[in-house]
């Protein structure tokens, strides 16, 4: 489905090792235009996978960073 869809960003939770490998299993995909890209990034699972007031603020500030660079320079 990811192949299909090629995506623009990659946005994946840290969770320990298995983060590392995602990122380098996508990063095979070669041909999708955010490997191409190099749109690949990882959140800190403390603010995203954490549901406080707080942290839902700043994943989402982190996220807008990611899908819209142009608009925090």
């Amino acid at each position: 489905e990811v192949v299909r869809q090629n995506p623009d960003v990659f946005i994946l939770t840290a969770m320990g090792e298995s983060t590392d490998a995602e990122k380098k299993e996508g990063g095979k995909y070669t041909d999708l235009k955010a490997v191409k890209n190099t749109r690949i990034f990882i959140l800190d699972a403390r603010r995203t996978c954490n549901p406080t007031p707080v942290n839902f603020v700043e994943a989402l500030e982190m996220t807008a960073k990611i899908l819209h660079p142009e608009l925090f320079k």
